[in-house]
């Protein structure tokens, strides 16, 4: 048994012993180069993707809150410009004298006779700061004067609203008779 381990020792001299470590470990280096390498390429390529795509997700978001505060502000632009156009359409007067006046004017350029016109004593409370007041409006002549009426109506400068009408044609006369409630939308005095 002492001649084989004599002769180990003398084969492996602390040279060849070196010579043969390094061997082995330059073969698994080597080895494990080929073997890890690709895999290891791999997942730092799928590591700058997903780097990517988050930038890419943080952009849309950030493209998506900037759009959506566009979109607002727009909106808000709108708003603002139709708060003015009501505003300028509410009834300024406190006498309605004049709107009285002007709807007796419309039935005079449509040819429409006026039985009644006057306002009621009811007042609706629309929205905080506005009101209706009512005003009954009985009207007689054809009815394509009365379409023409109604035209002129809805072109008048400030808000007067049909609240309902009733059309009744009289057995006996040829002239239609059109009872209308009007509203005029007017800012709620202050008491």
């Amino acid at each position: 048994m002492r001649l084989p381990f004599r002769l180990w020792i003398r084969i492996l001299r602390p040279k060849w012993l070196i010579i043969a470590i390094s061997g082995y470990l330059a073969i698994m280096g080597l080895s494990s180069l080929l073997v890890l390498k690709p895999p290891m390429r791999k997942y730092s390529d799928i590591l700058e993707k997903q780097v990517g795509l988050d930038d890419t997700y943080v952009n849309l978001i950030a493209f998506d809150v900037e759009s959506a505060i566009d979109m607002i502000e727009k909106d808000l632009e709108d708003l603002r410009r139709l708060s003015s156009d009501f505003d300028d359409r509410l009834l300024r007067e406190r006498s309605h004298d004049s709107i009285l006046a002007t709807i007796k004017g419309y039935c005079s350029r449509t040819k429409l006779r006026v039985s009644e016109l006057q306002f009621t004593d009811k007042t609706i409370r629309v929205h905080p700061g506005y009101e209706k007041r009512i005003l009954q409006v009985t009207l007689q002549g054809k009815f394509s004067d009365f379409l023409k009426f109604l035209e002129k109506l809805e072109s008048n400068p400030e808000w007067i609203l049909i609240e309902n009408f009733t059309v009744l044609q009289p057995e006996r006369s040829s002239a239609t008779k059109f009872d209308l409630a009007l509203s005029l939308l007017t800012e709620k005095e202050e008491t």
